[in-house]
């Protein structure tokens, strides 16, 4: 009974095979030659073992022509089912194996059909036994199904032979499964009954050799699925476990069973037994399994899981760890780091390496696991730029169609973060440290990762431009705070001079306005003398041009601030301009006893200039030399032309510039301390004045200190004739 149960469900598990693996992907040739030959050993195992264990019962016989018939059919399968393997190991052989395949049906459906005959076999019903007699032909048959066997093998070696990555793991898993099936079929068909003429031992070793026949359908269809299409080692150690329980709990039932029913069907007496005794003898090992049936599953359970699951991670737990690793960091380099120390730990790689990839795809960030350096990552992100696959693995991949660069770097998986066609990451995997492929959970974890880990770098990325922003906007913030306060200083600055200029100004327009008015108010004085009179109004005519020259100064000042600092140039003599200038400033030289020591070009200076304006630089320079030298000293007026430029230049011998206050001279309303000392009634206008001057004629003003005194000049270019307008 046991056997029965346990035939029948290998022949329902073969058909369960056949049917999933159909249902995946009928179209393709693997899959539907797995998926025949598993229908067909399904219906074979239940015919052939019926027919060989009920042969008390007169249908067997009808089971034991249908095990004949489908035999040759079951060997066709299975040698179409390994020619798949060798078509897509060599695609060159398809037209060979297609015509051969063709030749081979034929022959197997004429020896399908010959079991028809007396010739090949006999069944017949004597005494109430089912015997068989085999004909003459029954040799040949044999020797067809050898073939095919034989053929089988040999497709096997030879793709074999021919592949790699995961098509030479599914034939090495497949020739495992048909040396089991070979050892079963030899050993339960030749070696036994060798060994022994039992009938009852042969037929038990037939049966075995069922075992073998599955073994080899378990495997072909491990190789099938090629790990992906679900966890078939789960399935395995669930399949294992279940069936361990079932034999435990069946054992420890027959123990009670048997323990208690030796009480009746061991005793000495006859009385019969009845149905208390019975009831009784079957419900309380019932109660005992149905209470302990549990914990035997789960003790079971947990011994195969130990046994098949050594190097197995929990996804789930792999998964929360990586979130946990998202959720709490911001920094890229530490969610690059810990992600793939996370993942790695999981599915366990050789090695590995992590690129972030910026604009235009080139390299933004990297990490590794291992020895691969920054032009490596670079020469993997280029080669990997052809495919769209959110997954790629090497196994899956015909023979020959890894790329070069990858497979240089010994690369088995690349997984792509964020849009197909532009991922904003890479994770290049290479084998895992066990030598097995990349399982589906294996995959699995890695799709479902990488939608979080996509997130998180493009959350990373952008909390780094904006922490970027932040410091580059902090700068820029305290540059425009310094600026501010610093400007906010010079405003002050002005603000004070613009106080001290006023006060200047109205000190220096009044005194002047005061003179003037006193002296016309004592020219009408009767009792003056002629001289009186005369000097009277010389002081009129002195104090009159003093306020003239400040009012000049002042409407400079204006004109420059509005705008209105018009240039009107015309060709002029620069030698001619500066005598003048002299001759004009030769009152003060002559009172305070100062030589003038004036030098020029022999050759005539001419240059286009505002002669106003100009005029009022040369004379501003002189003038201030004149009055912060000393009586009696010398002052150096000097004309030159270098480099087609004309440089105007005073050196005194007066007071000079403190060095901490030299930055700012030529600037509105500025005056040196020392200055301010010497000559309280300056107004700090004339220099930024002969600068604005000079800048208007395209020049500059300057200032060099000298060992005793000061040097003051300006530069501007020499030009003979104005542009004309465009």
């Amino acid at each position: 009974m046991i056997l029965t149960v346990a035939v029948a469900a290998l022949s329902l598990i073969s058909l369960f095979m056949g049917v999933f693996v159909a249902t995946r992907n009928y179209s393709d040739r693997i899959n539907r030659a797995f998926a025949n030959f598993a229908f067909l050993n399904s219906i074979w195992m239940m015919t052939n073992y019926i027919g060989s264990n009920f042969k008390d019962y007169s249908f067997s016989k009808y089971f034991i022509y249908t095990d004949f018939f489908l035999g040759p059919l079951l060997t066709y399968a299975f040698w179409r089912l390994t020619s798949q393997f060798l078509i897509e190991a060599q695609p060159e052989r398809s037209r060979f194996q297609r015509r051969f395949g063709w030749a081979f049906l034929l022959l197997v459906i004429a020896g399908a059909i010959s079991t028809l005959s007396p010739l090949l076999v006999t069944v017949e019903s004597l005494d109430g036994q089912i015997k068989i007699e085999y004909g003459s032909y029954y040799p040949i048959y044999s020797a067809v199904t050898a073939l095919g066997v034989a053929l089988a093998f040999y497709n096997l070696i030879a793709a074999l032979r021919n592949s790699s990555g995961r098509l030479k793991a599914q034939v090495k898993t497949m020739l495992v499964g048909l040396v089991i099936l070979a050892i079963s079929v030899s050993t339960a068909n030749l070696v036994i009954p060798e060994l022994t003429d039992s009938e009852s031992v042969n037929l038990a070793a037939g049966n075995l050799a069922y075992m073998g026949i599955f073994a080899f359908e378990l495997a072909t269809f491990y190789a099938i699925v090629k790990h992906r299409l679900f966890d078939l080692r789960l399935a395995l150690t669930r399949s294992v476990g279940f069936l361990l329980t079932i034999g435990v709990v069946a054992l420890v039932y027959s123990f009670l069973v048997l323990g208690i029913g030796s009480r009746f069907l061991f005793r000495d007496t006859n009385d019969s037994v009845t149905n208390a005794e019975i009831f009784l003898l079957l419900i309380i090992p019932t109660i005992f399994v149905a209470l302990t049936f549990h914990r035997i599953q789960g003790f079971i359970a947990r011994i195969t899981k130990r046994i098949f699951y050594q190097d197995a991670y929990d996804p789930q737990t792999a998964l929360d760890s990586l979130s946990d690793t998202l959720i709490t960091d911001n920094d890229m380099d530490k969610i690059m780091n810990n992600s793939l120390k996370v993942v790695s730990e999981a599915i366990r790689p050789t090695h590995a390496v992590f690129v972030v990839l910026g604009e235009f795809g080139r390299i933004y960030r990297q990490v590794s696991l291992g020895s691969l350096g920054t032009g490596d990552a670079t020469k993997l992100v280029k080669q990997e730029g052809h495919s769209k696959h959110q997954v790629i693995v090497k196994d899956e991949r015909p023979a020959g169609h890894w790329p070069a660069e990858l497979e240089a770097q010994d690369i088995s998986l690349v997984l792509r973060l964020g849009e197909s066609a532009k991922p904003s990451g890479l994770l290049f995997f290479g084998p895992k440290q066990n030598g097995r492929i990349y399982t589906k959970q294996d995959i699995d974890l890695l799709t479902i990762g990488a939608k979080n880990l996509a997130l998180a770098l493009e959350n990373a990325k952008k909390y780094e431009q904006i922490s970027r922003f932040a410091d580059t906007l902090k700068v820029e913030i305290q540059k425009a705070t310094a600026d501010l306060r610093a400007a906010n200083k010079r405003l002050k600055t002005l603000d004070v001079l613009k106080d001290d200029f006023i006060s200047m100004a109205s000190h220096q327009l009044r005194t002047p306005a005061s003179s003037v008015h006193e002296a016309i108010q004592m020219l009408n004085s009767a009792s003056l003398s002629n001289a009186e009179r005369k000097k009277l109004t010389e002081l009129a005519e002195a104090s009159s041009e003093h306020l003239v020259s400040v009012v000049v100064d002042m409407l400079s000042i204006a004109r420059i601030q509005a705008g209105h600092f018009n240039v009107e140039k015309s060709l002029n003599n620069m030698t001619e301009l500066v005598k003048r200038a002299l001759k004009e400033l030769s009152v003060i030289s002559d009172e305070k006893s100062i030589r003038i020591n004036f030098s020029a070009p022999k050759a005539r200076i001419d240059t286009l200039i505002d002669r106003a304006k100009i005029n009022e630089a040369v004379t501003n320079y002189i003038e201030n030399a004149l009055k912060y030298s000393p009586e009696k000293t010398e002052v150096k007026v000097s004309l030159r032309v270098k480099a087609r430029r004309l440089y105007f230049e005073v050196i005194d011998s007066g007071i000079g510039v403190p060095p901490a206050e030299r930055k700012n001279l030529f600037t509105k309303f500025y005056r040196a301390k020392n200055a301010r000392t010497e000559h309280p009634d300056g107004n700090g206008i004339g220099l930024f004045v002969v600068k604005t001057i000079a800048e208007s004629h395209g020049g500059e003003a300057y200032y060099a200190p000298q060992d005793s005194g000061s040097l003051f000049g300006f530069w501007i270019p020499i030009v003979k004739s104005q542009k004309p307008a465009a």
